[in-house]
């Protein structure tokens, strides 16, 4: 990071020399963000009109590397940790058509929501039309996580109302989520 930052000069040479606090950053109560980094070199570059344009290209281009790869780091290692403190869920419903239990939906969320907000995920579901053939639904949730990295996963699947002996016992929807 100090390296790219470095490539470009500290203070713009149409501009007044300025105190070393203030020269091309800004002033944070905490550590600087990598991307409040990006943001100033950026604008420093901009104003700088000596620089490749190549080279700052690529320069940027490895710094979103750089930071899209940490954020990949911090999604693996919060997802492993909450995976750890995730404990099989207890089946408390049943089916009595079929003498299965099942764990209700509401049962599994109870017990893993706290878990994966806790490591800084959150879920956002949504649907598309299905491009398997064979398949009458596609669900997509994207898993988020605070560091920035979002995980795409999508599920594809055959509507099957029909239960054992050919009675009807499921909706479209639960028939492929079960």
């Amino acid at each position: 990071m100090n390296a790219v930052l470095a490539a470009v000069p500290a203070v713009p040479p149409e501009e007044p020399a300025t105190p070393p606090a203030r020269r091309g950053r800004i002033r944070h109560s905490s550590p600087p963000m990598m991307a409040d980094s990006l943001r100033n070199f950026v604008a420093l570059a901009a104003r700088d009109q000596t620089i490749d344009v190549g080279k700052f290209e690529a320069l940027l281009r490895i710094q979103r590397e750089l930071i899209a790869d940490d954020a990949r780091m911090q999604f693996i290692q919060a997802m492993s940790a909450a995976q750890g403190e995730m404990v099989p869920v207890v089946r408390d419903a049943t089916n009595e058509l079929t003498s299965s239990r099942w764990a209700r939906l509401e049962t599994i969320d109870a017990l893993i929501r706290p878990i994966y907000v806790r490591h800084g995920f959150c879920l956002s579901f949504n649907s598309a039309p299905p491009t398997l053939e064979g398949t009458d639904i596609r669900i997509l949730c994207d898993v988020a996580h605070a560091g920035g990295h979002i995980k795409p996963y999508q599920l594809d699947a055959p509507l099957d109302t029909i239960g054992p002996k050919d009675i009807p016992n499921k909706t479209p929807l639960s028939c492929c989520l079960t």
